[in-house]
């Protein structure tokens, strides 16, 4: 689920910022009204990844599993985002 929310994320901003004027939205058709009311999943993604992070520590808290190594989220996170972050400035 988090991953269509995140598709659905990607997918209205590559539609807002292809408008020639982003400050008057239209809901013409049924796709740019489907595209619109998509606002919803951007609260959606965010839920999903606050409740995945949460399981984890909660799981620790526990005693039904290790400790959170909290170094080793972050150094994936890096891994991830830096990349990209490179690319963009690049672009």
């Amino acid at each position: 689920m988090r991953g269509v929310a995140a598709l659905t994320v990607f997918s209205i901003h590559l539609w807002i910022y292809q408008l020639p004027n982003s400050m008057t939205l239209r809901r013409d058709s049924w796709a740019t009204a489907a595209l619109f009311e998509g606002r919803v999943v951007f609260v959606m993604f965010f839920v999903l990844s606050g409740y995945l992070l949460y399981r984890t520590f909660v799981r620790a808290a526990l005693g039904r599993s290790e400790p959170v190594w909290t170094g080793g989220y972050l150094i994936r996170r890096a891994a991830r985002i830096v990349p990209a972050y490179y690319a963009a400035l690049a672009g």
